[in-house]
């Protein structure tokens, strides 16, 4: 069974801190141009297998999703079995490829974890789908989705605006107006991502037409941060 290698310390998470909600990044970004041919030609899947063997654990076999195809490079997601835990966990490794006329390239396997639970936020109990890194506890995970949950349900932010930018207020409302948190069966996808010394929360399914999202970030313990922040971000 593989598991990640690290837990962080504690983070700073008072009863109502700032949350991170944005949309999950991936391994890499998938290519920006439509897609020409949404398949592999079978020497050419052979060389990718091949060079996604390079950064996935051993004895996991690479398995080919979304591939992408021009006539001078191609572009592929990698993701490998997935594994249940007791806890409820599945895990898996997922990462990206790409070419140029020949030679495939594949960014570092990330390990990937998520859990189907339920979470009580204003009295409600909602379904709730997370998802979250290798550097991420179980623990942490569900206790920054409460957070983040919490938190979406005001109708205005409790916290300030990253980047120091004043009267944003409105942006928020328009998310909380138009994306209520959904009650009854329908279950929300939160993803969860270390980056820079800070967790940041992903609400993947509130999204606007145009793929405006929010993002609030938590910094950890003495991770040389001020307090949490929320942004709003194209994905």
């Amino acid at each position: 069974m593989i598991s990640p290698s690290s837990r962080r310390a504690a983070l700073v998470v008072p009863l109502l801190l700032a949350a991170s909600v944005t949309v999950p990044r991936d391994a890499a970004a998938k290519p920006i141009q439509p897609c020409e041919n949404p398949s592999l030609l079978r020497a050419d899947e052979k060389r990718l297998i091949a060079a996604a063997r390079g950064v996935l654990p051993p004895d996991l076999q690479p398995i080919v999703s979304s591939p992408c195809r021009w006539p001078e490079s191609a572009f592929a997601l990698i993701t490998t079995e997935k594994f249940s835990e007791e806890s409820g966990v599945t895990h898996w490794w997922v990462s990206s490829c790409s070419r140029d006329t020949w030679r495939w390239t594949c960014r570092p396997a990330r390990f990937a974890q998520e859990i189907d639970t339920s979470l009580v936020v204003g009295g409600i109990s909602r379904r709730v789908k997370i998802s979250f890194d290798g550097e991420t506890s179980l623990e942490i995970a569900r206790e920054l989705a409460f957070q983040a949950l919490t938190i979406y349900a005001k109708p205005a932010p409790p916290l300030p605006y990253c980047w120091g930018i004043q009267g944003q207020e409105s942006r928020w409302r328009i998310f909380s107006d138009s994306h209520p948190l959904p009650t009854g069966d329908e279950e929300m996808h939160l993803t969860l991502r270390f980056e820079k010394e800070t967790e940041r929360v992903w609400l993947g399914d509130l999204v606007l037409p145009d793929d405006i999202q929010i993002e609030i970030d938590f910094p950890i313990a003495n991770g040389g941060q001020s307090a949490s922040c929320w942004s709003v971000w194209r994905s």
